[in-house]
């Protein structure tokens, strides 16, 4: 090894430790706060719901208020649909899409990591709505506490959904349960 390679390859490992990034399976290397609304709420009875007759299914998920400006780094998925789902990241206040793609859920009653390799940007004081469109989903009754819940410079809205056959921005808000089943990862801007 000649002295040139042994410097970089001891900058990098310093960088590595300073930045406290890990590089995951998939080569996407980033710091932040993982699931961030479902530690704060726990592991309270998780229910099942799927659309019955001519129901046309739901699109649902989570809304939110950015306090400081960042990035949604991934998103987890808790959702009974075995295949792939749509998932739509909103702007709440101008109900455009910023981000669209599909993804493909294992069907059990564990969350499913999505890597987002393009992050999205918020920025602070903005509303975001991060939605699937299934046609089944668990959720949890919040017996003991309502939304809004505050989490590091964040605040969790509710639960949003809208009855509907393809994505559509989600109008309705609820905030004595978490249907949906969706949390995002979070890295903040440093100032």
């Amino acid at each position: 090894m000649r002295v040139s390679e042994f410097s970089f390859g001891m900058c990098l490992c310093l960088l590595t430790a300073i930045c406290s990034c890990g590089v995951l399976a998939n080569g996407i290397s980033y710091q932040g706060q993982e699931k961030v609304f479902h530690t704060a709420i726990g592991n309270t009875q998780t229910f099942y719901r799927e659309a019955q007759g001519r129901e046309p299914g739901w699109e649902l998920g989570i809304a939110f208020k950015a306090l400081a400006d960042g990035r949604i780094n991934g998103l987890h998925v808790k959702n009974p649909t075995r295949g792939i789902v749509p998932i739509t990241i909103w702007d709440g206040d101008t109900k455009q899409i910023i981000q669209q793609f599909n993804t493909t859920l294992d069907g059990t009653d564990n969350y499913n990591k999505i890597y987002m390799h393009q992050p999205v940007k918020i920025q602070a004081g903005k509303t975001y709505r991060v939605t699937i469109n299934v046609m089944k989903f668990y959720y949890q009754s919040l017996p003991f506490f309502r939304f809004p819940m505050n989490a590091e410079n964040v605040q969790l809205l509710g639960s949003v959904y809208e009855e509907t056959h393809y994505t559509r921005f989600p109008e309705f808000l609820l905030q004595d349960v978490f249907h949906g089943m969706i949390d995002v990862d979070l890295q903040w801007v440093i100032k």
